[in-house]
Protein backbone atom coordinates (compact mmCIF):
# COMPACT_ATOMS: atom_id res chain seq x y z
CA UNK A 1 0.00 0.00 0.00
CA UNK A 2 2.99 2.32 0.53
CA UNK A 3 3.75 1.71 -3.46
CA UNK A 4 0.51 2.68 -4.31
CA UNK A 5 0.61 5.50 -2.25
CA UNK A 6 4.16 6.80 -3.40
CA UNK A 7 3.24 5.86 -7.45
CA UNK A 8 -0.14 8.12 -6.81
CA UNK A 9 1.44 11.31 -5.45
CA UNK A 10 4.77 11.10 -7.40
CA UNK A 11 5.40 13.25 -10.95
CA UNK A 12 5.58 11.01 -14.14
CA UNK A 13 9.48 10.19 -13.50
CA UNK A 14 8.71 8.82 -10.07
CA UNK A 15 5.70 6.92 -11.20
CA UNK A 16 8.02 4.91 -13.78
CA UNK A 17 10.42 4.45 -11.06
CA UNK A 18 7.69 2.91 -9.00
CA UNK A 19 6.13 0.85 -11.90
CA UNK A 20 9.55 -0.55 -12.95
CA UNK A 21 10.13 -1.43 -9.13
CA UNK A 22 6.71 -3.19 -9.14
CA UNK A 23 7.37 -5.27 -12.17
CA UNK A 24 11.00 -5.98 -10.64
CA UNK A 25 9.69 -7.50 -7.79
CA UNK A 26 6.48 -9.64 -9.30
CA UNK A 27 8.56 -13.15 -7.84
CA UNK A 28 8.07 -12.02 -4.66
CA UNK A 29 4.44 -11.76 -4.88
CA UNK A 30 3.10 -14.61 -3.25
CA UNK A 31 -0.83 -14.02 -2.66
CA UNK A 32 -3.93 -12.44 -3.96
CA UNK A 33 -4.08 -9.33 -1.37
CA UNK A 34 -0.75 -8.20 -2.47
CA UNK A 35 -2.11 -8.36 -6.03
CA UNK A 36 -5.43 -7.18 -5.70
CA UNK A 37 -4.59 -4.23 -3.82
CA UNK A 38 -2.23 -2.71 -6.04
CA UNK A 39 -1.93 -4.11 -9.25
CA UNK A 40 -4.74 -1.77 -10.97
CA UNK A 41 -3.20 1.57 -9.16
CA UNK A 42 -0.01 0.78 -10.13
CA UNK A 43 0.40 -1.27 -13.36
CA UNK A 44 -2.78 -0.58 -14.92
CA UNK A 45 -2.51 3.38 -14.13
CA UNK A 46 0.72 3.05 -15.60
CA UNK A 47 -0.59 1.69 -18.99
CA UNK A 48 -4.05 3.80 -19.16
CA UNK A 49 -1.83 6.02 -21.66
CA UNK A 50 0.86 3.54 -23.33
CA UNK A 51 1.56 0.72 -25.11
CA UNK A 52 -0.23 -2.74 -23.29
CA UNK A 53 1.86 -5.65 -24.63
CA UNK A 54 3.26 -5.83 -21.40
CA UNK A 55 -0.28 -7.38 -20.34
CA UNK A 56 -0.05 -10.00 -22.71
CA UNK A 57 3.04 -10.97 -21.84
CA UNK A 58 2.24 -11.25 -18.59
CA UNK A 59 -1.22 -13.04 -19.09
CA UNK A 60 0.74 -15.96 -20.91
CA UNK A 61 3.18 -15.96 -18.22
CA UNK A 62 3.73 -19.59 -16.54
CA UNK A 63 3.58 -17.44 -12.83
CA UNK A 64 -0.04 -17.41 -11.91
CA UNK A 65 0.23 -14.13 -10.04
CA UNK A 66 1.94 -12.33 -13.44
CA UNK A 67 -1.35 -14.16 -14.75
CA UNK A 68 -3.30 -12.45 -11.66
CA UNK A 69 -1.11 -8.79 -12.35
CA UNK A 70 -2.85 -8.95 -16.10
CA UNK A 71 -6.11 -9.64 -15.25
CA UNK A 72 -6.43 -6.99 -12.10
CA UNK A 73 -4.88 -4.10 -14.39
CA UNK A 74 -7.52 -3.86 -16.67
CA UNK A 75 -9.72 -2.59 -14.12
CA UNK A 76 -7.95 0.45 -14.41
CA UNK A 77 -9.21 0.44 -17.88
CA UNK A 78 -12.63 0.12 -16.80
CA UNK A 79 -12.59 3.03 -13.83
CA UNK A 80 -11.54 4.59 -17.04
CA UNK A 81 -14.57 4.08 -18.88
CA UNK A 82 -13.25 1.79 -21.40
CA UNK A 83 -15.52 -0.52 -22.62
Amino acid sequence: MILVDQYEHADEAGQTERFDFYLRHLGRVNNWDLVDASAYQIVGAHLLERDRKLLVRLAKSKAMWERRVAIVSTYAFIKAGES
